[in-house]
Parts: C-alpha cells; sequence; structure tokens
C-alpha cells in the first residue's frame, strides 16, 4: 500500500518530464542537422576553444549521454513555452473563423423559393460539414459545457439563488475558471485526478513534439524531401487532433467532477459563501441580481462584475429597477457603473417599439 501512494505521488511528476524531455530531443535533432556542416567552424581557434575541443573529443557516453539529456530537457523547456501558446492561439483563430464562417450561413440558405433552393443545396451541404467541424474543433464539448453550468446553478441554488437571478452570473467567466479546480480533485477523487493527469499529460505530449516533427521533416537531407515533409504535416496533425480530443477528456473529467460536487469552481464558490453569508436576502429576483454583482465587486472580480452588469442592461425593466435599487444600498460604485452601462446601451428593436408606440387603452362607452 505505502509503495503504491509512492508510486501515484511520482508518477504526476514523470508524465510532466515527457514532453519537454521528448520535444527537446527531436529540437536537438534539428539543431544537429542545421549546425553538422559548419561543426569545424563552431568554436573560435582560441585557447579556449581548442581546449573545449580537446575536452569534447575524450567524452565518453557516460558523460556525453547525461548532458544530451538535461540539454535536450532545457532545450525543450524553452520551446515548448514559447510554442506550445502561439499553437493554441493559432488553434483558436481557426476555430473562431470556422464559426465566423457558420454563422453566414443565412446569407446563402435563408431563401426557399424552388430556383435558389437547387443553387444553395450545395453551400447547405457545405455550412453543414463547416458547424459539425467547428463543434468538434471547440475546446469544450456541449457534454461538458452543460454539466458545468449545471454545477454552477447547483451551487448559487444552494446559497439562496432563485432560478432567474442564476442567469445574470457570469457563466463563460465560471467555465474558465473549471481549471483551478483540478488540484482540488487530487484530494477528493484520487482515481478521477489521475485519470485528469494522465490524458493532461498525453495532451501536453502530443502539442509539445508537433512543432519539431515538422521542422525535422524540412531540414532532415532526404532524397524526395517534399514527400517526407507531407508525411511530418500530416503526423503533426493527427498529433494536434488527438491532443484537442485528450483536452476536451480532461475538461469533461473536470465539469463531472463539479457536478457530482467532487469539487467546487472557485469563483463560483466565492460568490456563493458572500450570499450565503447575506443578513437579510432579497426578496425578488432583480434584488438577487444585485446581489450577485455586490459579490464579484467584493471579491474584487472586476471583469465578472462589468460582464454581470452588461447581462443586467438586458432584463426586463422591473429586475432593472429592483436591482439597481440594491446596489444603491450595497454598493454605490456599481451602481454608477450600472448608469453609466445605461446610458450607453441601445435599445433592442421590439423595446424601441414599446417606448415609441405605446398600447392605446380603448374608452369604455
Amino acid at each position: 500500500m505505502a509503495f503504491m501512494e509512492i508510486l501515484s505521488s511520482l508518477l504526476p511528476g514523470v508524465r510532466a518530464l515527457r514532453a519537454p524531455l521528448f520535444a527537446g530531443v527531436l529540437w536537438l535533432g534539428v539543431a544537429v542537422i542545421i549546425l553538422a556542416p559548419y561543426r569545424d567552424g563552431l568554436l573560435t581557434t582560441s585557447e579556449t576553444g581548442l581546449a573545449i575541443k580537446e575536452l569534447a573529443s575524450g567524452w565518453t557516453g557516460g558523460f556525453a549521454i547525461p548532458a544530451a539529456l538535461f540539454l535536450s530537457y532545457l532545450l525543450g523547456n524553452v520551446a515548448t513555452g514559447i510554442l506550445s501558446p502561439l499553437v493554441k492561439l493559432v488553434g483558436n483563430g481557426i476555430n473562431k473563423a470556422l464559426a465566423w464562417v457558420a454563422s453566414k450561413e443565412n446569407r446563402f440558405t435563408a431563401r426557399t423559393d424552388g430556383a435558389f433552393q437547387q443553387k444553395a443545396r450545395r453551400p447547405y451541404r457545405l455550412f453543414r460539414i463547416i458547424r459539425k467541424v467547428e463543434f468538434s474543433a471547440r475546446p469544450m464539448s456541449v457534454s461538458a459545457r452543460s454539466l458545468a453550468i449545471d454545477a454552477i446553478a447547483a451551487s448559487l441554488h444552494k446559497a439562496g439563488v432563485p432560478g432567474m437571478a442564476i442567469y445574470i452570473f457570469p457563466i463563460e467567466a465560471g467555465i474558465r475558471d473549471l481549471r483551478h479546480s483540478a488540484a482540488q480533485l487530487s484530494q477528493s477523487a484520487s482515481p478521477q485526478y489521475q485519470e485528469f493527469d494522465r490524458i493532461q499529460a498525453e495532451s501536453e505530449l502530443r502539442l509539445a513534439i508537433a512543432p519539431p516533427i515538422v521542422a525535422l521533416g524540412i531540414v532532415f537531407p532526404l532524397n524526395g524531401s517534399s514527400w517526407f515533409v507531407c508525411a511530418t504535416l500530416l503526423i503533426a496533425a493527427v498529433l494536434l487532433i488527438q491532443a484537442l480530443i485528450h483536452h476536451r477528456r480532461t475538461v469533461e473529467i473536470l465539469a463531472t467532477s463539479a457536478y457530482l460536487g467532487f469539487t467546487v469552481i472557485p469563483l463560483v464558490q466565492s460568490v456563493a459563501d458572500r450570499l450565503s453569508q447575506l443578513e437579510e436576502p432579497p426578496r425578488s429576483d432583480g434584488g438577487w441580481m444585485g446581489a450577485i454583482v455586490v459579490a464579484l465587486h467584493q471579491g474584487n472580480h472586476l471583469d465578472e462584475e462589468e460582464e454581470s452588469l452588461r447581462e443586467l442592461a438586458e432584463f426586463n425593466e422591473i429586475d432593472r429597477a429592483d436591482a439597481r435599487s440594491y446596489l444603491e444600498q450595497h454598493d454605490l460604485e456599481a451602481a454608477e457603473s450600472f448608469d453609466r452601462l445605461m446610458e450607453k446601451r441601445v435599445p433592442p428593436p421590439w423595446e424601441r417599439e414599446q417606448t415609441e408606440s405605446p398600447t392605446e387603452v380603448p374608452l369604455s362607452d
């Protein structure tokens, strides 16, 4: 039992070594191929340079292999720290581009007359494929998102927040904060954490080795190099897709754990704790909306507070008035921010129509 506990505590550290070490070995191979033709001129002919050459010529495998592994690990850490965020940034840009293209579907398939339908059939099929690709490329699956939203709603409901007021909470910020619950999972559900850590390590490994594989294919001196480059590009694409799939699985584990109560989302728990300690709970949905905004402000979650105020501005006039009254009593700064937001707000068409064309009350005979 003690051995298994020691092994389970060592596994996360061993997994964390794999990605930078493997990526560093590949990057070291790229560097060797590039610098090999210039090996005689890399060091100067000074006394120090000649001494280093003489020392290197006498290196044995017992010294050279550990030195190469250390250099690979160092190189892999630097390269992974630079390239992995760039790869994720490019992936997010591609996903946003796919979402933008999918949003233009109605421009091609909105009309229903027969002649246009024949022309729009192919674009409709194309957009259906684009939508499927865009959904698959999202870092969070629909099921995981639903579980996370249910977990957020359950935590706020336990604090006394009624159903409608929950929608004022910045859901997207809560979902982004889900990744911080992994540390809790290691204490509350060790088997689930081991699975999470294993899958996350697999995702990071594939993300780390994809760029050096492409670079190795480009610089490798091989006849028919164009085919070799195409093969490495295909391998890198498969690895990146697998990295995305593994990442989605880690998010699903965290969302499921939050839904089952194994973990709590820090942002949600911070707000729920403040709401549960209210001496006088609000009596209306609008009052609870104001209380959520105040709790976010007290927790110094300023960006999330602004997001909630924007969401509050889209609710009906009664809820806005109740929330504004609560803010004025408990957080004057938030009330002023809400007033400034309402001044800049452009009412939706249906609201402008109600304002410009009030309903006429028929006169009684």
